[in-house]
């Protein structure tokens, strides 16, 4: 069975004080890059272009096992506080720790699930090395396990209501793309400098690490120029955009001013308005201003012509009319020395609640009818309530002046007593808005409407996007003189493009492409460099041992042969001092080997003779050779002595 090689096998016996150290090293590195990451964060998208905490995570995991998680956890929270924390209240603290717990969990969840795909499937070796290892790292712990922290984290923003939830898919593919790249350039630099075993890891400090920096640095320049780019040309177009909704809502007051000025002019050059020609008069108005609320006839009397007036009213069919204060619908108005009633408003079904009212009742109102009054013009109150329908939130009322007919030829008299009352146009902010903005309009703007007539005192009079605190540093402002109020609009289309645009989405996936096939390619080319250097390796070890055993074996040869050639010159010295033939014969070859000197001394035939084929059997009579050599041959064979 063959070993599982990993990469902690220096740990695999590891005290709780080790473990502890490993883990407050993984706190530190994952806050720490997730800091770095924030930083580099392009703020026209809002978008971390890498993250590579996720990265560190799971090398982390792999490296040093699963028991990294607390590590990994308070890494995260740490970041996530960093980036998201609320203090202003103890609900808003709670929910921010709850948050930040959640989005951290899963990030430990990411990175074990990615330990666990890419250990599972390991058959023997966590090397990454073959092709099929470094897949399984890129694409299981990349790719795959990258859904985790992103599902979780997008999930828990849009549950605390932090981002809409027309915003889920974006945001989750802009963070998948973050953890992803983090992973894949990450994950392998981490390795290199901690991994074992140090002799297949360290080399790829400079053939793996160092290129893969570079890669990031040169995708994070590339993601924020295209980034810088494309909100140039977004900035362009949202102000233009802007500036139309200016210049519409701008257009539209000066026209309800216009208008007012049109029934002021009507009543002062007429003898006797009635409610059928007030009527008549403003329907023709309202028909093509639909975002007004009603046009109505205020008019200033004294205390003493108080019930005269109720009466007249009543005479017109309003039976139980009285004169009452806006904080006294139900009774009739308290004793003051003047009054301003609505005597006349159209359309009057719909703002009937009001006909009677004393505004001088109202303060802001009355300061406001002050302003007009010593101006001579128009005047417009601050966002109000109204008494007919406070449901579509607050409104603002523009009075202007009417005084007789004699006062305006002469110019002569006194102005108070000149004044016959004011005409007044009653406008929801919510209307002028709908009337200026379309559907789509409001989709796409966060629109914002503030009186600040009183700088220190800002009233927001209408917002499109309630739960949204517009940055007034990136919006567009227009100031509004309207009469006396100093109004400022904040418009920002910035979120038409709530993430990134085409160039910037294009730059990340080509950045993760690029980033995914380098990063397999780099450990790869290194893991079989290291693969042949470890066989040149292991052969040149093996040719090494192979050579000094054949040395061995040639002096083991040439000491054997060295006492074969010493035995055979004391076997020739011994035989050569004999009075006798000895000799040596080949059957295989069928001639003499050896011949002893005494050979020729005693027969006459000499050495060369003796080595000769077939000298012996031919010296053999001839009646005699064939059961010679058969004997001979036999005995031979069966190693017997034999003689003739």
């Amino acid at each position: 069975m063959k070993k599982r090689i990993t990469l902690n096998s220096s740990l695999e016996k590891n005290t709780t004080e080790s473990i502890f150290v490993v883990n407050i090293f993984i706190a530190i590195s994952y806050a720490v890059f997730g800091f770095i990451s924030d930083l580099l964060t392009i703020q026209a998208s809002d978008a971390t272009v890498i993250w590579p905490s996720a990265g560190v995570a799971l090398a982390g995991c792999l490296i040093w096992g699963r028991g990294v998680w607390p590590g990994i956890f308070f890494g995260a929270f740490i970041i996530n506080v960093w980036i998201g924390f609320d203090l202003s209240s103890v609900k808003t603290l709670q929910n921010s720790i709850i948050l930040a717990s959640t989005i951290s969990l899963g990030a430990v969840l990411q990175a074990l699930i990615g330990h666990f795909l890419v250990i599972k499937l390991s058959a023997h070796s966590q090397l990454f090395q073959t092709s099929k290892e470094v897949c399984r790292l890129l694409c299981l712990g990349g790719a795959v396990s990258c859904t985790i922290s992103p599902s979780i984290g997008v999930s828990s923003l849009v549950f605390a209501e932090i981002i809409p939830v027309e915003q889920y898919f974006t945001n989750w593919l802009v963070w998948w793309l973050g953890d992803a790249i983090g992973v894949i350039i990450f994950t392998p630099i981490t390795l290199s400098f901690f991994a074992r075993p140090r002799t297949v890891w360290e080399s790829k400090k400079y053939s793996v690490a160092l290129p893969l920096f570079v890669v990031m640095v040169i995708i994070i320049s590339v993601f924020a120029y295209a980034s810088i780019q494309e909100h140039k040309q977004q900035t362009l177009v949202i102000k233009n955009y802007t500036s139309n909704l200016f210049n519409n809502f701008n257009t539209k007051i000066d026209n309800h001013q216009e208008s007012l000025h049109t029934l002021a002019s009507f009543f002062e050059q007429s003898e006797n308005v009635t409610r059928t020609k007030f009527q008549e008069f403003t329907k023709r108005i309202l028909k093509q201003q639909s975002d007004i609320q009603a046009f109505a006839w205020i008019q200033y009397i004294e205390h003493s012509e108080k019930q005269l007036f109720e009466q007249q009213i009543i005479k017109e069919g309003f039976v139980g009319f009285k004169i009452f204060d806006k904080q006294t619908p139900l009774i009739s108005a308290s004793q003051h020395k003047k009054y301003a009633v609505i005597r006349y408003i159209e359309p009057f079904e719909k703002n009937k609640a009001a006909l009677g009212l004393n505004i001088l009742s109202d303060k802001n109102v009355a300061e406001t009818l002050l302003k007009s009054i010593k101006t001579k013009d128009i005047a417009i109150t601050s966002g109000i309530e109204l008494v007919q329908d406070n449901s579509k939130g607050l409104a603002f009322i523009i009075y202007c002046p009417v005084y007789k007919k004699n006062y305006l030829l002469s110019g002569k008299g006194n102005q108070s007593e000149a004044l016959s009352g004011f005409v007044a146009s009653v406008i929801y902010v919510s209307d002028l808005v709908d009337a200026t903005l379309t559907k789509l309009d409001k989709q796409k703007t966060i629109f914002q409407l503030y009186d600040q007539t009183i700088s220190n005192h800002p009233q927001l009079l209408y917002s499109t996007h309630s739960e949204v605190s517009l940055n007034k540093k990136t919006s567009y402002q227009q100031e509004l003189l309207i009469a006396d109020r100093r109004w400022v609009i904040y418009s920002s289309a910035e979120h038409i493009y709530p993430v990134q645009g085409r160039l910037t989405w294009l730059v990340l996936l080509g950045g993760l492409t690029f980033a995914t096939m380098f990063s397999g390619f780099l450990l790869i080319l290194s893991g079989r460099s290291s693969f042949i250097k470890q066989t040149v390796k292991k052969k040149t070890k093996d040719l090494e041992q192979l050579n000094y055993v054949l040395q061995r074996t040639n002096q083991a040869l040439a000491t054997t042969n060295n006492k074969l050639q010493n035995s055979e010159y004391q076997f020739r010295k011994l035989v050569q001092t004999q009075s006798a033939i000895v000799w040596r014969y080949d059957l295989l070859l069928g001639k003499f080997t050896f011949v002893s000197d005494e050979a020729e001394s005693l027969l006459g035939y000499s050495n060369e003779q003796w080595f000769k084929k077939g000298f012996w059997i031919n010296h053999v009579h001839p009646d005699d050779r064939q059961q010679a050599l058969a004997y001979t041959l036999s005995a031979a064979r069966s190693y017997q002595k034999y003689d003739f």
